[in-house]
């Protein structure tokens, strides 16, 4: 008995795995999602490595047009499902993972990170609120994902979808910009 359902077992498992690299993704894509009243739009945006590395840095370089003043009140709204027979979306973990958050308090203690991409000071220092203007990345903006542990890598590996939204605070139906992206994740 024993030995048929463990058969079973590695039956269905193998049949996942085999849905799963049906739809696989072959190269990460990311493109504006944002609409022709979006506030900003992302005109250059490119992802590395390619496909992203578990665990590792992930390096997205952004350029970016912001067509009125990103209002300083502003929230990220980020969502990344893995694909599959079931899709499962990645939760927010204290800070780690599809959490939403607000904008400029974001920008302005992470100017490490934000200020790659916007308008910076005499002293290198970008501020919030955004300015109109068209702004190209001078570096990568790299993001670190953590590392879990070789079981939590596992189940990460996959194709991913993902949507990150800059929004009215309280309101995701009032984008001001949106990125629409895919890519693979892998040990």
């Amino acid at each position: 008995m024993k030995l048929l359902v463990a058969i079973a077992v590695v039956g269905v498992l193998g049949g996942l795995q085999a849905m799963q690299t049906q739809h696989l993704i072959k190269a990460a894509s990311l493109t504006d999602c944002g609409g022709p009243n979006a506030l900003l739009t992302f005109d250059q945006v490119t992802l590395s490595p390619d496909p992203v590395k578990y665990p590792g840095s992930i390096n997205l370089e952004l350029g970016v047009t912001v067509h009125s003043d990103i209002p300083q009140n502003a929230w990220v709204y980020m969502e990344f499902v893995k694909q599959g027979l079931i899709p499962i979306s990645l939760p927010c973990l204290g800070e780690t993972g599809a959490c939403p958050f607000e904008f400029c308090p974001a920008v302005l203690t992470n100017q490490e990170t934000f200020c790659t991409v916007l308008p910076t000071d005499e002293n290198g220092n970008c501020s919030c609120p955004i300015v109109p203007g068209t702004y190209a990345p001078s570096g990568p903006i790299s993001l670190e994902i953590p590392n879990f542990g070789s079981l939590v890598g596992a189940l990460l590996a996959g194709n991913y979808k993902g949507l990150i939204e800059l929004h009215a605070p309280g309101n995701r139906a009032e984008k001001y910009g949106c990125l629409d992206l895919s890519f693979r994740m892998e040990l």
